[in-house]
């Protein structure tokens, strides 16, 4: 689609983001488009600035950050705005299951030579995500990582949060309807829209961004035994147990 400005919002903050590497993008893309380049300065600012320029038909949003800044911009982007993606996060989830290429100078070719691809979202209280979504544990864990811990040990801190939060984790009790089915009591539910989850864990290895799908896994309880099962078969890109 034919396009004549970019606006590049980077987080300077994101896992693995090397200020010289993001205006080398920015320069290359100058080449071709009009580019303006906007650090953000705390959260928030990538779903202002998304909603301020998507609106634009002329104009290609970039985000350069993680999973979290990406999501930011979902969020903010009006219907029919484009979002394009120099990962520069911690797991880069999304750049692994769009295959857009981790290195920053690649992923800046590819928004110029690239084709505009439709993509599911989800929701969930008003909130709108592209990757996946957690109910209980997962949601403790992530919003108990904190960034030193992200830029020491990347995509592994969440595995530590993991270790360190699961022994002492009371879980609530989530009810779990689907239409045509009886409601189901559990302790644990990731609802994704795409395979991978924390880096490379397959939790749901058949779920697909375009397939009008949601997939949800869902552990009846969080005991150690069916925890493990879970963990075990999404490292090994196997199909989770039913009895989970």
């Amino acid at each position: 689609m034919p396009l004549k400005n970019a606006v590049v919002i980077a987080n300077p903050k994101a896992g693995k983001t090397n200020p010289n590497s993001v205006l080398q993008a920015v320069c290359f893309l100058s080449k071709y488009l009009e580019t303006r380049l906007l650090w953000t300065k705390g959260p928030g600012d990538s779903k202002k600035l998304a909603m301020k320029f998507g609106g634009d038909p002329d104009t290609l949003v970039v985000v350069s950050g993680g999973d979290g800044s990406i999501n930011e911009a979902v969020n903010g982007i009006p219907n029919g705005g484009v979002l394009g993606i120099l990962p520069n996060g911690t797991a880069n989830v999304a750049a692994k299951e769009f295959g857009i290429p981790l290195k920053t100078a690649m992923a800046a070719k590819l928004l110029l030579t690239g084709t505009v691809r439709k993509i599911d979202i989800g929701s969930i209280f008003n909130r709108k995500f592209l990757l996946m979504a957690g109910l209980g544990f997962d949601a403790q864990v992530a919003s108990t990582v904190s960034p030193t811990m992200k830029r020491f040990f990347g995509q592994y801190s969440y595995h530590f949060e993991v270790a360190r939060r699961y022994f002492f984790y009371v879980p609530p009790k989530i009810i779990l309807s689907v239409e045509g089915a009886a409601p189901v009591m559990g302790a644990f539910a990731i609802v994704s829209n795409v395979r991978r989850y924390g880096g490379d864990l397959f939790f749901s290895p058949n779920a697909r961004p375009t397939d009008c799908l949601l997939d949800v896994l869902f552990f009846r309880d969080l005991s150690f035994r069916s925890f493990s099962k879970g963990v075990l078969a999404a490292w090994a890109r196997r199909e989770i147990p039913d009895e989970i």
